[in-house]
């Protein structure tokens, strides 16, 4: 993502690449959404946490390697793993006993779907948001539409008088 993506004042980044791996080496491609752009709304405290950040920050891209340049993909794991080492401390764990593992950005989506499906968003726009079909977020997390549903509340709404 480069901060071209980003309009602070609008509050949105635009999804329009990715990074994949070459072995170690990063290369630029289309994202897997089927749109060339999609527009993603960011919370308030994210965008005043990026405006801050902005100064901070060489070049255009907002993550970045030492030489400023796309992360490599040992730099990725690396990154990742810093963060899961910071977040197993917060959660109470230690170098020994690890509370938190497994961590990637593929498990941050799913939480961010299965926090927008709790939040009540629309399947049609969660699905839009993630640039995925429909049938394929039906499919994944229909047990949490499932889960969150009261069947009892449904039928005495559709048939109160």
């Amino acid at each position: 993502m480069t901060w071209t993506d980003v309009d602070l004042e609008a509050g949105e980044i635009s999804i329009n690449k990715a990074v994949a791996f070459d072995k170690n080496d990063p290369y630029l491609k289309c994202p897997k959404s089927r749109k060339s752009t999609r527009r993603v709304p960011i919370p308030a405290w994210l965008s005043t946490y990026l405006q801050q950040q902005r100064t901070n920050i060489c070049g255009l891209n907002l993550i970045t390697g030492r030489s400023g340049g796309l992360l490599t993909h040992s730099g990725y794991a690396k990154m990742w793993e810093s963060i899961r080492r910071k977040m197993n401390r917060a959660a109470g764990g230690t170098e020994a006993v690890e509370v938190i593992h497994g961590l990637t950005a593929h498990v941050f989506r799913h939480n961010y779907c299965t926090q927008l499906i709790y939040a009540g968003m629309s399947i049609k726009k969660v699905a839009e948001l993630l640039g995925d079909s429909e049938k394929m977020v039906t499919e994944v997390y229909s047990h949490i539409l499932e889960e969150k549903e009261t069947t009892e509340e449904k039928i005495e709404a559709a048939v109160a008088l």
